[in-house]
């Protein structure tokens, strides 16, 4: 895979976490539009102009990563397979949804541990399932099957020495 090729896999990837992103922003307007209603329009063009920027990101990421790429003679790097591409991309994803999660659950609970004597925290304590699943969903990209179960056993096995 040529860096041209790679760098449209990332251009593609992209486009795939800013919809959604643009999905949960919506969200968010529209949940605030609903006490007032002046933000709906706010809300359409962001909806219309964020669903332009994805489908141009998605349909057209070969042309987009040779105005990116310079198309100098260099040396042809070792090539790499499929495979591999698909682990480091999913590695990828894992540590960034890993690191949107992470904050959340932090916040939470320092949230509850500070104001849980003054507030009912079970909306809170609600709330927390979905970034601890987004923890999960992160640890599997990141580790994959076999990762995860190489990882298993390290732990298990931490501090014994197999050869005696």
């Amino acid at each position: 895979m040529s860096a041209t090729q790679a760098t449209a896999v990332g251009i593609r990837l992209f486009a795939i976490w800013l919809g959604i992103q643009l999905l949960g922003g919506v969200v968010g307007i529209l949940s605030f539009s609903s006490t007032t209603g002046s933000n709906i329009p706010w809300a359409a063009l962001y909806i219309v102009v964020g669903a332009i920027v994805v489908v141009g990101l998605w349909i057209f990421p070969l042309a987009l990563a040779r105005k990116l790429i310079p198309t100098s003679p260099t040396v042809a790097a070792p090539v790499a397979t499929p495979d591999v591409w698909l682990a480091v991309g999913c590695a990828l994803l894992g540590l960034w949804v890993f690191s949107l999660a992470l904050p959340n659950i932090i916040g939470d609970l320092m949230f509850i541990r500070l104001y849980s004597t003054d507030t009912d925290m079970t909306q809170v304590r609600r709330g927390l399932l979905y970034p601890f699943l987004q923890v999960l969903v992160a640890t599997w990209l990141i580790f994959g099957a076999k990762g995860f179960r190489r990882l298993f056993w390290w732990a298990r096995n931490a501090g014994y020495n197999s050869t005696l």
